[in-house]
């Protein structure tokens, strides 16, 4: 793992933790807030691959997504329930 890659990591458990505590949770199992912290960080890395994927359709490159880009990635993301 990369030094960049633990950076990741720890910056995204540690969100997790203080988003926990924001909402009342006084105590949560390392382990547990590892795993929200994992599947935060899958989610966000979907989301900017579909930002990019939409910026390229609309003849962007990634680097130049714009809203649109990014509400399309979140409208894909959204359950169908």
């Amino acid at each position: 793992m990369s030094s960049q890659d633990a950076f990741t990591r720890a910056a995204t458990a540690q969100a997790v933790a203080r988003t926990a505590l924001a909402l009342g949770v006084e105590v949560a199992d390392r382990a547990a807030v590892d795993l929200v912290a994992d599947v935060a960080g899958r989610y966000v890395e979907a989301i900017a691959a579909a930002c990019v994927a939409s910026a390229h359709h609309a003849g962007r490159s990634g680097a130049n997504a714009a809203l649109p880009d990014v509400l399309a990635a979140l409208a894909d993301a959204a359950p169908r329930l």
